[in-house]
């Protein structure tokens, strides 16, 4: 009797690694697809300033209030398009508006 329980418990034991890695491919595959859906839904595009230094603007246009200035290289999202202006964000939560022709999709 032992022998027989010994036996099925040998045989669980050795399909939990497969069952642990079929798990993880599982989860990396749904966030992979979670964070997809979640880029296009929130229409969160990437872009890059290829200008040397530019004033990011309150509002679209010369007019607008200046902000701050980020540098070439720096990424930027994009919030919003209007005329030549793109509403744009950076990493640290500051957003505001620049020229269309300063920044580049990726």
């Amino acid at each position: 009797m032992v022998a027989y329980y010994y036996k099925c418990v040998m045989a669980e034991f050795k399909r939990f690694p497969h069952m642990v890695l079929g798990s993880m491919v599982d989860i990396s595959a749904w966030s992979n697809i979670t964070y997809s859906k979640y880029r296009v839904e929130t229409n969160q595009l990437e872009a890059i300033v290829f200008y040397p230094t530019i004033t990011v603007k309150s509002s679209p246009g010369q007019a607008g209030k200046d902000l701050f200035v980020i540098h070439e290289g720096t990424k930027v999202y994009i919030l919003d398009e209007h005329n030549d202006w793109c509403n744009i964000r950076i990493a640290n939560g500051s957003a505001g508006w620049l020229p269309a022709g300063s920044i580049k999709r990726i």
